[in-house]
C-alpha cells in the first residue's frame, strides 16, 4: 500500500450474502457494481466453515474479474486463487492483485483500474471435487482504494453539483 492510501473492502457478508459452499459449481458468486473510480489491491475469502476435501480430485479455484461497463462479454481476469484444503473457520485467504498505481497519471491504465459502471465479479472458475465429500463454506471480499480521475476518463460519471451563486 502506498503512503496516504486508505484501504476499503467490499464484503459479501456485510451486504447480507450467504456463505458459499466450497464445492459450488462454476458460476459468479459475488458481484459488486462500481459507482466511483477505484484501484483494486486484493481479493479473498473468509472461511466460515472449515475446508475439508475427503480426497482432492480437483482443487477449487476462485477468480476476480472486471466486467467493463457491467458486461461479461469482455471480462478481464485480475487474479485467481485456490480454495485451499484444511483451512479452519475464520481463516482469511488473500490474493494480491497486480496493478500499476495511477497516482501520477489518473488517465493511466493499469490492470486493476476500475471505472464507474464496471462490475467486479468473483467467480468459482474451477469447481472443487474430491472423494466422497467436500465440506466447507466461505465469504468473499475485495480490497480497494479510491483513486483520482478526470471526468473525461469517466464517461458514466456525471457531475450534477449545482452552481453556487454569490460565492
Amino acid at each position: 500500500m502506498l503512503y496516504g492510501e486508505e484501504l476499503f473492502f467490499f464484503e459479501a457478508s456485510a451486504e447480507g450474502g450467504s456463505p458459499i459452499n466450497m464445492n459450488a459449481g462454476v458460476a459468479a458468486v459475488y458481484t459488486r457494481p462500481i459507482n466511483r473510480p477505484i484501484l483494486v489491491r486484493s481479493f479473498g475469502y473468509r472461511v466460515t466453515t472449515g475446508f475439508n476435501y475427503n480426497v482432492v480430485n480437483k482443487q477449487g479455484v476462485v477468480s476476480l474479474y472486471q466486467y467493463p461497463k457491467g458486461s461479461s462479454a469482455n471480462k478481464v481476469l485480475l487474479a485467481s486463487m485456490n480454495l485451499q484444503d484444511a483451512l479452519a473457520a475464520n481463516f482469511v485467504a488473500l490474493c494480491k492483485v497486480a496493478n500499476i498505481p495511477p497516482d501520477t497519471n489518473p488517465a493511466g491504465v493499469g490492470p486493476a483500474l476500475i471505472y464507474v459502471g464496471d462490475e467486479l465479479v468473483i467467480e468459482v472458475s474451477v469447481q472443487a471435487t474430491g472423494g466422497t465429500y467436500i465440506a466447507g463454506a466461505f465469504q468473499p471480499f475485495i480490497g480497494y482504494h479510491n483513486r483520482g480521475y478526470s471526468e473525461g476518463n469517466e464517461p458514466l460519471l456525471v457531475d450534477l453539483t449545482p452552481a453556487i451563486v454569490g460565492v
